[in-house]
């Protein structure tokens, strides 16, 4: 089945992350296949101030295992900025 004109929906997402944690939403855009912008939704968040990194991440896994007795999954980060 092929898509009409106009009607398959395209989302552009930016996000920013700092030091691995993504920030607050900046820029969500919908546009229709015909390029037709149909939703827009824009906030100018200032970044929150993050505290200093307290434990590495080998501590954290770690403190996990010996918590629960399980070890954490991690998942990789896949921006940084």
């Amino acid at each position: 089945m092929r898509s009409q004109p106009g009607k398959t929906l395209y989302n552009l997402t930016w996000r920013r992350y700092r030091q691995g944690v993504m920030m607050p939403m900046r820029l969500d855009i919908t546009i229709t296949s015909a390029g037709h912008v149909i939703g827009l939704s824009c906030r100018p968040v200032a970044d929150p101030l993050l505290p200093a990194v307290a434990l590495t991440e080998a501590q954290a896994q770690k403190i996990v295992k010996e918590s629960t007795g399980k070890s954490p999954i991690v998942a990789p980060v896949t921006a940084s900025i």
